[in-house]
């Protein structure tokens, strides 16, 4: 990354009767070299920070600036949330702010997105409690919603016995071995029912893999922080994900070490004239 050096002028020529569009010269030399270094140092960011776009359909990132009241926005495509419950925004996200959830009966439904043979789901998670302490056999992390955990094509997306388990109804189940409490985890899914492939990352690494079956991934019933049965997860989400592609290993662990956001999902420098005047 550049380095800029701050170069002080001799400003005694202009008498300090020189004004600028932005006031007197120095101002206005410091405010546009300014302007040049936060340039520069955000387009280093968004050539090194920009997530995966292609096949995504579904973005919550659960910031507080993206939460109205009950709704959780899409920050991507057209598909806000609903809050259930009353869980917490909490300034210690994986990325900006997070939910946090009680265990109890909270949770965010998510809108019908249809039936997919290729769906990728990406997720940041964290357990305070796990199972069998935390609700006997599972807590959900994105999972299916109540009264239609049995539908076709449905996927369950959980913690099991100190477990991440993903597990498809006409498929197997693919479990990462040991998930320790308060602890962040980047846990993706990718159900390719074409080539009868489901896959769980953990992490930005390959874990393992079993079959899909036949029944496209079913999308209309998924919640976020539980599971049905009162499957609810103690814990902390941030930075849901869901892609109508199946990501390649590469493109996941490229999700997995971004550390900020320094691009919109329309791919665009957020660099507004607010944060211009801020530097003078």
């Amino acid at each position: 990354m550049w380095v800029l050096p701050v170069r002080r002028l001799d400003y005694s020529q202009f008498n300090g009767k020189s004004q600028g569009v932005f006031g007197n010269a120095e101002n206005s030399y410091d405010f546009v070299l300014n302007v040049f270094r936060v340039l520069i140092l955000f387009t280093g960011l968004a050539q090194a920070q920009e997530f995966v776009t292609d096949g995504l359909v579904g973005f919550w990132s659960l910031d507080k600036k993206d939460i109205k009241g009950n709704t959780v926005n899409d920050i991507f495509g057209k598909n806000p949330g609903k809050i259930e419950g009353g869980p917490k925004i909490i300034k210690e996200g994986k990325i900006f702010e997070a939910l946090e959830f009680d265990g109890k009966d909270d949770y965010v439904q998510l809108p019908n997105m249809g039936n997919s043979p290729e769906v990728t789901v990406e997720v940041w998670t964290l357990a305070h409690a796990m199972p069998p302490a935390a609700h006997g056999c599972c807590i959900g992390i994105v999972s299916a919603a109540p009264n239609d955990q049995w539908k076709a094509g449905t996927v369950h997306f959980k913690y099991e016995a100190q477990q991440i388990t993903v597990h498809k109804q006409d498929g197997v189940k693919v479990r990462f071995p040991k998930a320790e409490l308060d602890e962040w985890y980047h846990a993706v899914y990718t159900c390719d029912t074409k080539k009868n492939e489901l896959i769980l990352y953990v992490n930005g690494e390959f874990i393992g893999k079993g079959n899909a079956g036949k029944e496209p991934n079913n999308l209309t019933h998924i919640v976020i922080a539980s599971e049905h049965e009162g499957r609810y997860l103690p814990g902390v989400v941030d930075e849901v994900r869901i892609y109508k592609r199946i990501l390649t290993e590469k493109e996941i662990k490229k999700n997995f070490e971004i550390e900020t956001r320094a691009v919109s999902a329309g791919g665009k420098l957020p660099l507004t004239w607010a944060m211009l005047k801020a530097l003078r």
